[in-house]
């Protein structure tokens, strides 16, 4: 007589429980990612925005006409790109992709760029990993910090939000003729 191998009568919907249990966590730290990941290219997006406008609107044509050379007007420049920045968060915000945000805008407004030491303040915000900022032209930089609704990190961290930090910078270069 072949003897069988048969489990204890409850091991089946233990491993059935388990199995649910691995695949619900699994799909939640997958939620999870997708989410921070597609609103960390969002606000790629309106980092990038802001500091075009920022530099595009703060062009000051007067240094230009005078000397020829580029610079900014720093105080419009900053204005432009924070207000670029607001509307687009705060968007992001009543949509329910954000709980909140910080953001700092940084102007270098000489022909000659410039430096900004510990800008972007988080060195992962950048996809370069900088830690002082630096141009060589006239250029907006602006950080972005948002906390991402989550799930599984939420229970992970304590908060019921990860936050996602972003940086992106526009320049006026000078066209070379050839």
């Amino acid at each position: 007589m072949k003897r069988r191998l048969v489990g204890q009568p409850g091991q089946a919907v233990v491993w059935g429980l388990f199995v649910i249990l691995i695949v619900t966590l699994l799909a939640a730290a997958l939620l999870d990612v997708g989410r921070a990941e597609s609103t960390r290219a969002e606000l790629y997006h309106v980092a990038e925005d802001a500091a075009f406008v920022g530099a595009g609107r703060g062009r000051d044509y007067a240094t230009y006409l005078a000397t020829g050379t580029w610079t900014l007007d720093s105080v419009v420049a900053h204005d432009e790109a924070l207000a670029q920045a607001t509307a687009r968060l705060d968007e992001l915000q009543v949509q329910g992709r954000i709980q909140g945000y910080t953001f700092q805008v940084a102007v270098l407004s000489e022909t000659m760029g410039g430096t900004v030491p510990g800008f972007p303040p988080v060195p992962r915000a950048g996809l370069a990993g900088i830690t002082d900022w630096t141009e060589s032209e006239p250029a907006v930089g602006v950080y972005i910090a948002a906390d991402v609704p989550a799930i599984l990190f939420g229970l992970v961290n304590g908060a019921d939000y990860v936050t996602v930090h972003v940086f992106s910078a526009a320049g006026l270069a000078e066209a070379q003729q050839p």
